[in-house]
């Protein structure tokens, strides 16, 4: 469940335009919140079984309010799902006993939980509950918490401004109430916010108030958590320097009181940021005794820290802190012109990454495969009973006809007799039935965790190409050849999407092509855009579902011109437009994508053309039962017409 969090925390930070900014949410979504969630699963199952045992024993009092408000506030880390159950409860029997500070902390936990199951609507509009009826009674503690959760769920939905906004509230109570742990801790999570927001002086403001007051307090976790924060600030401003120091001062308060999560994390974040120092070009030779004078040293450096924080993430199972630094030093050795080491690394770091994931679905299948054994024994519980009340019945039946009937009993025999065969033949089949319906479900539930699995596997198989393809054109001098890798590598990345998108949907058989559309625009972008492009880009394309036999070839046609438009219709100092929209008759889809650029040369046509590009477009249109039209009108119009796989059958 801890991986859930973790991944919606970095689906809800993908958006970012600035990619340094991005890449440090994620990180530090992985690395912070990770360890938290993984403890509090460990302790909580130990604390829920004991609350448990406890819950059949307690009167109907307020105690028991508060037991089942431990247990829907235990489970939110757990499961969710039962964390609002018991959360229900909670306020049904606060309801029944007239206690307003239950009813209060009941909404609380729903609140909470939702924000669990990233419904943060949901949650907030039960926070905002919590937050009145707080007031209401009166309780101060409760409404800080409130505000201060009310900020959290604000950041959480990338809303800044909101968040800030209730996290200053929250701030201000603490100061009123003099709770001076809460106060730094709110001094940190406004730093965090001015930090997203891109306000570094903020950030670094307020992430000081909070280190100065926990060194006050002497709260060494906190101190080595603010340092950490202050060091990220230096690093985003390129002051490699101070971040050095600081995350350096973390480590060391991060060994003296034995946190092996925080020395893990501090440990690799030295270590990129020792290849940060080399991979940034417009970084000039620091003069700080902390960094090596040379490039090769300092990625020395780098690759003995990141090695050092895979090792130390490995001893405690910190599985998201091992991927995310055996990808930095993929990276690292890449910067050092180690293919074959960065290519080793690379292919670990998958190897961790695929192991995760299909624990996770072998999890899944042992908890269908339990849940069908039990079904199972209910079942025959449940005919055990049934067989039992027959009989009972049976008797009842056999006394009666005897006093009332005796002249006619056996007729009666006879009738029975013929009725409990029916019975029993109509009760073996419908036996059988229920078994075979669950079996199937099972079974399917099965093979569609298992297909996931198969389209997650063939995505990261297409990621290793690519990253080799990537790799190739680093070792390449030739322009021309590295232009064609780059090209290839864009077509493999087209594909891979796909499968992404596939495991990660229900109906792992179809695909949305708004979304698609979005996303490899996105992925096209990120590789040819360079600073300061001005680029004015629409999709009018309904939520229609595709199948993959159809999205495949459609996507490698769109990747195919949306390079191109990237490489010869934006060009440098001009506004860039491109347009895609998306009709349909009774015969065919109609795809369109144009851009405002010069068009192809007015003496060729698509079908002139010798370049792999443009055959490939071609082919590709007739393989989905289609064609591909080319016009110019204030810049080029390509329509591709195509049919899905249900009317390319009924040609066939």
């Amino acid at each position: 469940m801890a991986y859930r969090y973790i991944y919606l925390i970095v689906i809800a930070s993908k958006k970012y335009t600035n990619y340094i900014l991005l890449k440090k949410l994620i990180f530090i979504s992985l690395l912070i919140l990770g360890p938290a969630l993984l403890w509090a699963q460990k302790v909580g199952q130990a604390r829920i079984d004991s609350l448990l045992q406890e819950l059949p024993k307690a009167k109907v009092d307020t105690n028991k309010v508060k037991l089942l408000a431990r247990l829907s506030f235990t489970y939110y880390t757990i499961n969710p799902e039962e964390g609002l159950k018991y959360a229900n409860k909670q306020l049904e029997l606060a309801n029944q006993l007239g206690w307003e500070q239950g009813v209060e902390r009941a909404y609380s936990n729903m609140a909470i939980n939702y924000m669990a199951f990233s419904n943060y609507p949901k949650s907030l509009e039960y926070e905002f509950i919590t937050l009145k009826k707080s007031r209401d009674i009166h309780n101060k503690d409760d409404e800080e918490t409130a505000l201060e959760n009310i900020g959290i769920t604000y950041r959480l939905q990338r809303n800044f401004n909101k968040a800030l906004e209730y996290q200053l509230k929250s701030l201000k109570l603490c100061e009123e109430m003099g709770y001076k742990i809460k106060i730094a801790n709110n001094l940190g999570n406004i730093g965090d916010v001015y930090w997203a927001l891109g306000n570094q002086g903020k950030a670094l403001e307020y992430s000081s108030k909070a280190l100065a007051m926990s060194e006050a307090l002497n709260d060494k976790k906190n101190i080595a958590k603010n340092l950490g924060n202050i060091g990220n600030i230096y690093d985003e401003k390129k002051q490699y320097s101070k971040a050095l120091d600081y995350d350096f001062r973390a480590l060391k308060i991060y060994e003296e009181i034995g946190d092996k999560y925080g020395t893990a994390r501090n440990l690799g974040n030295i270590g990129e940021l020792y290849v940060r120092i080399v991979t940034d070009t417009a970084h000039t030779t620091l003069p700080d005794s902390l960094i090596p004078v040379n490039r090769s040293a300092r990625l020395e450096k780098g690759i003995a820290y990141l090695n050092k924080g895979i090792n130390a993430s490995r001893e405690i199972s910190y599985r998201d802190a091992t991927m995310a630094f055996m990808l930095s030093l993929s990276e690292a050795y890449q910067a050092d012109g180690n293919y074959k080491s960065a290519l080793k690394s690379y292919r670990k770091y998958i190897d961790v990454k695929d192991s995760v994931f299909s624990n996770e679905n072998n999890q899944k299948i042992k908890e269908l495969e339990n849940k069908q054994v039990l079904d199972i024994k209910e079942k025959d519980i449940q005919l055990a009973q049934l067989a039992v009340a027959k009989k009972r019945n049976e008797r009842g039946f056999y006394l009666a006809g005897i006093v009332v009937l005796i002249l006619i009993i056996g007729l009666v025999l006879k009738s029975n007799r013929a009725q409990r065969k029916i019975n029993n033949l109509l009760g073996k089949e419908k036996i059988k039935s229920d078994g075979l319906m669950q079996n199937l479900e099972a079974s399917l539930q099965q093979k569609e965790v298992l297909m996931k699995e198969i389209h997650h596997r063939v995505k990261n198989n297409l990621q290793v190409i690519s990253n080799l393809l990537e790799l190739q054109g680093h070792a390449l001098d030739d322009k021309v050849a590295k232009a064609a890798i780059a090209v290839g590598q864009g077509r493999v990345k087209s594909i891979g999407l796909i499968h992404q998108k596939l495991y990660q949907n229900e109906d792992i058989t179809k695909i949305e092509l708004h979304s698609f559309l979005e996303d490899l625009y996105s992925q096209v972008a990120m590789v040819f855009t360079y600073p300061g492009q001005d680029l004015d880009v629409q999709f009018d394309v309904p939520e229609i579902i595709l199948d993959i036999d159809t999205a495949i070839p459609l996507g490698l046609i769109i990747n195919e011109l949306l390079t191109n438009a990237f490489k010869y219709a934006f060009r440098q100092g001009e506004k860039g437009i491109l347009r895609m929209m998306l009709s349909r008759d009774e015969t065919y889809f109609l795809l369109q994508v144009r851009d405002n650029g010069p068009g192809l040369p007015v003496h060729q046509n698509l079908k002139s053309f010798s370049s792999l590009g443009m055959k490939l477009i071609s082919r590709l249109s007739k393989q989905l039962g289609g064609y591909t039209e080319y016009k110019y009108d204030n810049g080029s119009i390509f329509n591709i017409f195509f049919k899905d796989v249900y009317e390319r059958k009924k040609v066939l």
